[in-house]
C-alpha cells in the first residue's frame, strides 16, 4: 500500500482475558440478530443457559453478576483486589518460612473451597473434585490464538457492516468504516488496514487498493466464521485469519 496516513492507528490494547471475554459476549449477541443462526443458537441453549438474557444488556453489567462463569486459570501477582468468588486474596509475607505461608494458603483455599460450594447450594462432603466444581465452565477453545486488536477492529467492521444491511465490500464500505470509526467521540481512531489514503483514479474517483479491499473481505468473512462459532458454543472456533 502507498500513500499518507493521515490519521493516526490508536486501536486500543486488549491483553485481559476479560477483553477477550467481552469479545464473546458481543458476538453472541450478535448471533442473536441473524435469522440464519437460529438453529445453532435453540441447539447451544443448554451450554449458554447461565448467561441469561444478553439482548439489550451492555457487557459491563452484565460482567459485574456473570463473571464467575470464567473462572481463574492460573495463580498471579495481582496489583488490585479480585472481586471474583472464585478468588481469595491474601497477603503473604516473604519474612516468613515458606513451608509456613503454603501451609496456611492451604487452609484458607479449602475453606473457602467449601463456603464456595455450599453458596452453589451443593454439598461440599459429596464432591469429589472440588476445584473441578469450581472450574469456570465456559473456556476460550483450546489452540486458537487471540488477537486482541486485530480481533476488536474485525468485531466492529462487521458490527457495522451488519447494520448498514451487509453491503458489498468496496470503496463505498470502505469508505463508511473510516468515516464510523473517526466519529466515535471518545474512542476514534482508524483501522489499521484501511490507515492509507484511498487514491484517485484516472476519474478522479477515490479508490483503496486492491489489497485494502480484499483485507477487508477477509475480515468479514472471518467475522462469520467466529459468529457461527459462537453461535454453537466456541469461541473463536477454529476460524483463523489466514
Amino acid at each position: 500500500m502507498s500513500g499518507n496516513v493521515p490519521y493516526e492507528h490508536q486501536t486500543p490494547r486488549m491483553k485481559s482475558r476479560k477483553q477477550h471475554i467481552r469479545l464473546w459476549f458481543e458476538y453472541y449477541k450478535l448471533a442473536w440478530e441473524q435469522p440464519e443462526l437460529q438453529d445453532n443458537l435453540k441447539r447451544s441453549k443448554d451450554y449458554y443457559v447461565l448467561w441469561g438474557t444478553v439482548i439489550g444488556v451492555e457487557f459491563d453489567q452484565w460482567w459485574k453478576t456473570h463473571s464467575h462463569l470464567f473462572g481463574e486459570t492460573k495463580v498471579q501477582k495481582v496489583q488490585r483486589v479480585s472481586k471474583s468468588p472464585n478468588v481469595i486474596n491474601v497477603a503473604v509475607p516473604i519474612d516468613q518460612p515458606v513451608t509456613e505461608s503454603l501451609r496456611t494458603i492451604k487452609q484458607m483455599v479449602e475453606d473457602r473451597q467449601n463456603e464456595r460450594i455450599k453458596e452453589l447450594g451443593i454439598n461440599p462432603s459429596r464432591v469429589k473434585s472440588k476445584a473441578k466444581v469450581l472450574q469456570g465452565k465456559y473456556q476460550f477453545t483450546p489452540g486458537v490464538e487471540l488477537r486482541g486488536k486485530t480481533d476488536y477492529e474485525i468485531q466492529l467492521i462487521y458490527k457495522l457492516w451488519l447494520e448498514l444491511g451487509k453491503p458489498a465490500i468496496n470503496d463505498d464500505f470502505c469508505m463508511k468504516v473510516v468515516d464510523w470509526f473517526k466519529s466515535r467521540p471518545r474512542k476514534s481512531w482508524v483501522p489499521y488496514q484501511l490507515s492509507v489514503d484511498p487514491q484517485k483514479n484516472r476519474k478522479g474517483k477515490l479508490e483503496y487498493s486492491e489489497s485494502q479491499i480484499r483485507q477487508i473481505r477477509r475480515y468479514i468473512k472471518k467475522a462469520e466464521g467466529i459468529c457461527e462459532s459462537v453461535s454453537r458454543g466456541q469461541f473463536p472456533g477454529k476460524t483463523r485469519l489466514r
